[in-house]
């Protein structure tokens, strides 16, 4: 008799035998996975493994590489195998080899290959500093790298590299590893092996290195192009004395020794590295050899038959070359030794010409891209300063005043100065960046807040790390030569940033293009932003500090700069939407110039250069548009619109700055009131404008002996215009509004003009045209006559 199973016993059964059930599977599946895996790692192993019993060797055949100009002329030929000499394990000092096991693998006697100590600390490391650690791989693991493996990261290329190592280290003793890793690792400047980093770093052989120059040498491979000692010697230096503490924490050296050869100086060989057979454009070519090794590694650039060609214009680059060389010759008896420049065109970002320095052969270190030591710009930083301050609501003809100036920070003072020890008063900004003046610029971050400044500038196209001061705004903290010219073309191109661009394509040794740039622009100023910093640049090479560069080449925009202690001198300057040009002028030690500045200095050479290089520059048949649009949005020209209707007439729209060239008018300017000058006004400049668009109106602030006034220009209002801004008088503005009339002979003149009326500054939101709180994200400020100032606040914006 069958007994019956309760219904929920069988149901609680069936759910066991299904859990069972995908158990089975999901391990099934495991294995499955597994055993593929295990069977593409072993044919991927097998595919690059070595052939046969002989040592270690390559498995493509080497190739050169060619880096050719924009016109396809040759500039270089990139080779490894003549720059490599094989050295038994004897004949390399053991120091060296210390000095690379303890700086590379302190455990590599003791494992087999793979480290998991080793990789475990650098995984902490990666975890406590929160970015990827250089250590983790053993020598082993290194060679394996760079003999059968590529420099992509990958997990499949590292799970290939874990099992290779331990199939090398089966196959051959520690001592032929080393040997092997030591004659195949890339030390920099086309040096592959001790001997060929021997020869190029010192002119020796490497079995007479000594203890320093081993140090040295052992820490290269890591970063071999930050830690090269041509390029940046303190750099290297700082390095070897960290290699030599670390043989004397591993007991390879006592510390009296790592004393000594911490104090040792490094003394180079200088000699030209053979890795590269350079035709032109010395440092041009090293620039872009940097980069390619950064981003392909050294294997592919100095061995894998690349063709690489450049943004270069041989013809541009001839002319730079001769205007530096010949521009610092001048400047010799005024103790000055090295200059650089850099050419850019502003459409595209291509760099045209490159120098680093005045004799290659003497000194490799590329002035024009100092990025680990970058120098003090000067006032050719002021204009990112004032380019965040309109952005912020001021304009060229808001008064800055000019005069003795102290910022008290606890018990010390710091009281800034101009260059020449003199102060002008009252300046419209405009006038303060055509004459250079050093207060109203820190006068001008002090009111914006430096951080602005610092966005402004790393949104234009610097990169190296600004100091958060208020000296920020006279150019205390270091950009390169690179990266000023960078910015700069967003002044030239309309408020549009071009990425700089040494490389346009790169194809393989099959011809298949593995690389291929076309020009990237973005927008990074208001059109209106643009256009006044534009006419403020304009304004230095009319009536400024580089008046002969204007007076030589017309239409030119510029700015000059030289560092408070004489160190440094610049000018930066731009053709709009044809060609801009930084140029350098200084000393490797940082020693003083004797009575230099950037537009005694450095403008005569850039005139020099642009002269003819203009005559070079190629056209462009289109301009790329912006990739992305940040700052001006897609109903921004609405806006502007709607608010170009309630500004005065002076507010410059967003179309781009008139041309030179175009049909324009030159007249003199009061700076205190913008109106036609007077003789009697005590500060004047010269402006250009379209015809028919220039002030008519004669200044009535300060009116010549006989009477002479007239009725206030269209000019912009300024802050000192507003009767209720407590830093201006009341009176001074009645008076230039009263005292004007009608320009009409008095013959047709019936009634006299009535008072204008009261304008008062406002902020507003930009979306809702209302006036702004403090939830708005974007606002602007502006002047408005006292009747069309909005009632209400803005009502699209508020607390979350």
């Amino acid at each position: 008799m069958s007994v019956a199973v309760p219904t929920n016993k069988r149901k609680r059964r069936s759910a066991f035998r299904q859990v069972l059930a995908a158990i089975q599977l999901l391990i099934l599946s495991t294995l499955a996975v597994g055993l593929v895996f295990t069977a593409v790692t072993i044919w991927n192993l097998s595919s690059i493994l070595p052939q046969g019993s002989g040592a270690i060797g390559e498995m493509n055949p080497v190739e050169s590489s060619k880096i050719f100009a924009s016109d396809g002329q040759l500039l270089a030929t990139v080779f490894m195998d003549e720059n490599r000499e094989y050295v038994p394990l004897q004949k390399i000092p053991i120091t060296l080899r210390n000095a690379t096991i303890a700086t590379e693998d302190k455990r590599f006697y003791d494992h087999n290959g793979v480290d998991p100590r080793g990789i475990g600390r650098a995984l902490m490391e990666d975890i406590r500093t929160k970015q990827r650690a250089q250590g983790g791989s053993t020598i082993t693991q290194q060679l394996v790298r760079n003999v059968y493996l590529t420099q992509r990261k990958s997990m499949g290329r590292k799970i290939q590299e874990l099992l290779l190592a331990v199939q090398i280290e089966r196959k051959y003793s520690k001592d032929e590893i080393l040997e092997k890793y030591l004659n195949q690792v890339f030390y920099g400047s086309g040096a592959y092996g001790v001997q060929a980093a021997a020869r190029t770093y010192f002119g020796k052989r490497a079995e007479e290195l000594t203890l320093a120059e081993s140090a040295l040498l052992a820490g290269l491979p890591q970063r071999p192009t930050d830690f090269n000692p041509y390029k940046n010697p303190k750099l290297a230096e700082n390095r070897r004395n960290t290699v030599l503490a670390l043989m004397a924490q591993e007991h390879y050296i006592t510390p009296e020794q790592k004393e000594i050869a911490q104090a040792t100086p490094v003394k180079l060989g200088y000699r030209r590295p053979s890795g590269a057979r350079v035709r032109r454009a010395p440092y041009f070519v090293d620039y872009v050899l940097d980069t390619l090794v950064d981003r392909y590694g050294a294997n592919m650039v100095y061995k894998g038959g690349l063709r690489i060609f450049t943004t270069l214009h041989l013809g541009m680059q001839a002319v730079a070359d001769k205007a530096v060389k010949d521009g610092v010759k001048r400047l010799s008896d005024n103790h000055v030794s090295q200059g650089a420049l850099v050419s850019m065109d502003p459409r595209t970002g291509y760099i045209r010409a490159m120098v680093g320095g005045v004799d290659y052969k003497q000194s490799q270190l590329n002035r024009a891209h100092l990025v680990k030591h970058p120098r003090s710009p000067g006032s050719t930083f002021k204009p990112f300063v004032y380019a965040a301050a309109f952005e912020n609501g001021m304009d060229p003809y808001d008064t800055v005043v000019d005069e003795p100036f102290s910022i008290r920070d606890g018990r010390h003072a710091w009281r800034p100065k101009n260059y020449d020890n003199r102060y002008s008063g009252a300046m419209s900004i405009q006038n303060a960046v055509a004459q250079s003046r050093n207060i109203p610029a820190i006068k001008t971050i002090q009111k914006i807040g430096v951080s602005k400044a610092i966005e402004m500038a790393h949104r234009c196209g610097i990169e190296s790390e600004l100091g958060h001061n208020l000296s920020l705004a006279i150019g205390t903290s270091g950009v390169t030569v690179l990266e000023l010219a960078s910015a700069y073309s967003t002044f030239a191109n309309d408020g549009l940033h071009p990425e700089a661009t040494a490389v346009l394509k790169i194809t393989d040794r099959a011809g298949n293009v593995i690389e291929l740039n076309h020009p990237t622009v973005s927008r990074v100023l208001k059109p209106r932003v643009q256009n006044d910093i534009d006419q403020c640049l304009l304004a230095v090479t009319t009536q400024g500090t580089a008046r002969f560069v204007g007076r030589a080449l017309p239409g030119v925009r510029g700015k000059t700069g030289t560092t408070q202690d004489d160190r440094d001198a610049w000018f930066a300057g731009y053709m709009p939407k044809q060609l801009v040009t930084i140029v350098w002028v200084g000393n490797d030690d940082n020693t003083r110039m004797r009575h230099i500045f950037g537009g005694t200095g450095c403008a005569p050479i850039w005139l020099d250069f642009m002269k003819d290089a203009l005559k070079l520059n190629p056209k462009v048949k289109s301009a790329p548009k912006p990739a992305s649009d940040t700052i001006v949005k897609a109903d921004e020209k609405t806006r502007i619109a709607r608010r170009r209707e309630t500004q005065p007439r002076r507010d410059r729209s967003d179309a781009a700055p008139k041309d030179a060239a175009s049909d324009t008018v030159r007249v003199r300017l009061c700076s205190d009131t913008g109106l036609l000058a007077t003789s009697a006004c005590p500060s004047t400049y010269d402006e250009t404008f379209t015809k028919g668009e220039e002030p008519t109106e004669r200044c009535s602030l300060h009116p010549a002996d006989g009477g002479e006034s007239g009725q206030r220009s269209a000019r912009r209002p300024r802050a000192s215009d507003n009767p209720l801004d407590a830093s201006s008088p009341s009176s001074s503005n009645d008076a230039a509004f009263d005292t004007g009339g009608d320009t009409s002979s008095p013959a047709t003149r019936t009634e006299p003009r009535p008072e204008p009326e009261r304008q008062v500054r406002v902020t507003l939101c930009v979306q809702s045209g209302l006036r702004a709180t403090r939830y708005c994200p974007e606002t602007i400020q502006r002047r408005l006559p006292a009747s069309e100032v909005p009632n209400g606040y803005c009502n699209l914006h508020g607390p979350r």
